[in-house]
């Protein structure tokens, strides 16, 4: 075997010797070592403490220099017009929303907050319509010094007169229907008294046709008697016994009216007026019903109130000082890591970094 021969089987073996174990690499130049990682924010412990600190400083200095603004509230409810079967708000919610909108634009255009006001209608106003229910919520964030207070006060008591003019309109028409329905009592309690007046009338007619009658029955009586007497003294005058029998024939169809009247006519008007007094007092009930349901309902109007009178936080909503501090702290920390791989990498690989520029 030759040398050269010799030399490549060395190699090789040195080759496969050099070759790693299956599973097995070998450390790279950028494997992130934990060790390392502590150790950079051991060293750098101080610079990360003063520079959270600072943050956290500088946070609460800004939040101080900002303007506190404090949230005034109040809470209105809608008044409620009752109904046949319940009872419905004198406008929706939404509708009662849009309307203290335009109510606020035009106080916030007008003296005195046109001059001084230092909030914003659009930004800072807030008005919130119950879903179910009548209830708004008015919440405005303002400084302690302005004219929150004031200014929804103003709101609510131009939302109470705009209701309050259609509460009257509601009131106005109960009012209507209300001399309506007594107009038509007093005309059935009229229809009610004449057809009791009538009623009295047929108990007197009743009794002038009962002495009418026995009245009748006299005269017939008498006038048997005379003819009896006549007959017994001229038994040949026929003209008077014609005159005697015409005269029982009239008084006979007299009695005869005058009976037809007391029997049959005059019940038959009395159970018709009776009649007509029911449906009259009927009608009378019905109206009188009517009448108290009317007058319920106008009872009952609820007129739109302040549940809640404006009202000021005794503590600003904003700036939030915790939350602020907080954040500042937060943020301060991991800045402050940030910094300190960024310094800790630029002082190891300054070197580096300057020959490679070379």
């Amino acid at each position: 075997m030759g040398e050269d021969e010799k030399s490549g089987e060395k190699s090789s073996q040195k080759q496969m010797m050099q070759v790693p174990p299956y599973g097995w690499y070998p450390p790279g130049e950028d494997e992130i070592d934990l060790a390392d990682l502590v150790g950079v924010l051991f060293r750098r412990k101080w610079f990360i403490a003063v520079l959270t600190i600072l943050s956290a400083c500088l946070a609460f200095g800004a939040g101080f220099m900002m303007i506190e603004k404090y949230q005034a509230m109040s809470i209105i409810e809608i008044g409620q017009i009752q109904t046949k079967d319940e009872y419905r708000n004198i406008e929706s919610p939404g509708a009662s929303a849009e309307r203290l909108r335009g109510i606020a634009k035009r106080a916030y255009s007008n003296p005195p907050f046109n001059n001084d006001a230092v909030f914003s209608t659009k930004e800072d106003l807030s008005i919130s319509p119950s879903k179910e229910g009548g209830i708004l919520e008015l919440t405005l964030e303002a400084p302690r010094n302005s004219r929150a207070i004031e200014f929804l006060t103003s709101l609510s008591q131009g939302l109470i007169a705009d209701h309050g003019r259609i509460i009257n309109i509601e009131r106005q028409k109960l009012k209507t229907h209300i001399d309506n329905l007594q107009s038509k009592a007093a005309e059935y309690q009229g229809r009610k008294t004449s057809y009791q007046k009538r009623l009295e009338n047929l108990k007197e007619e009743e009794r002038f046709l009962q002495e009418q009658i026995k009245s009748a029955n006299q005269q017939i009586e008498q006038i048997l008697t005379i003819k009896a007497r006549a007959s017994l003294e001229s038994e040949n005058e026929p003209l008077g016994q014609l005159l005697f029998s015409n005269e029982m024939h009239r008084i006979q169809a007299h009695k005869d009216q005058l009976s037809t009247r007391l029997m049959s006519g005059i019940p038959e008007e009395r159970e018709n007026l009776t009649m007509q007094i029911q449906g009259a007092e009927s009608e009378i009930q019905t109206i009188k019903n009517n009448l108290e349901m009317m007058q319920v309902r106008m009872d009952n109007i609820i007129s739109t109130r302040v549940l809640l009178k404006p009202r000021l936080s005794k503590n600003p909503i904003f700036p939030n000082q915790k939350l602020n501090v907080a954040l500042g702290l937060i943020g301060g920390f991991f800045i402050s890591i940030f910094l300190a791989f960024i310094i800790e990498f630029w002082q190891k690989n300054k070197e580096k970094i300057k020959a490679g520029d070379k």
